[in-house]
């Protein structure tokens, strides 16, 4: 099994822990291994005007990050209109987790204020699949909500059979 330290060579690009200045918290940082001696290291900084080197532990270092940065182009979001009679109970905690799972959304949000479910996903096919799956999720809420009303009216039904038949 090789050993950490064996995991680096010299003239290969790592990130190391470390900070710009002591006001800074630390963060990983570009550079490249100029020389190694034990379990120490000598790296050369990336991306600055000026070459900027230092001595780290092998504690410091860990492979580049072959994954790009995340920004505005990582995620896809889109928005799918919940039908007015269902928007009350697309608020509950929960309701929306199957849909999700099912469409592949890393997440799946109702929007109270625009009467929307807001759906963000790494990947643009989940909207295709969100958009084919939607009506049987919202039939499938749409009996909740019925089944729902129907127990509520037969509890209450029972409460006043209940309240009769006791004379109270």
């Amino acid at each position: 099994m090789p050993t950490p330290s064996s995991m680096f060579t010299e003239g290969m690009e790592v990130e190391v822990f470390s900070r710009s200045n002591e006001r800074e918290s630390c963060g990983w940082w570009a550079a490249v291994i100029k020389m190694m001696k034990g379990d120490f290291f000598v790296v050369e900084y990336l991306g600055w005007d000026n070459s900027y080197t230092e001595i780290v532990s092998q504690e410091r270092l860990r492979l580049k990050n072959a994954n790009a940065p995340i920004d505005k182009n990582a995620f896809f979001r889109f928005e799918i209109p919940v039908p007015e009679e269902l928007r009350e109970y697309a608020k509950v905690e929960g309701v929306h987790k199957e849909f999700q799972k099912s469409c592949g959304a890393n997440a799946c949000r109702y929007d109270p204020l625009k009467g929307v479910l807001v759906i963000v996903s790494r990947h643009e096919s989940t909207q295709k699949r969100a958009l084919m799956m939607h009506d049987m999720h919202f039939r499938n809420l749409t009996q909740k909500v019925f089944l729902l009303k129907r127990t509520e009216e037969a509890a209450r039904q029972l409460e006043s059979t209940k309240l009769h038949t006791t004379g109270g």
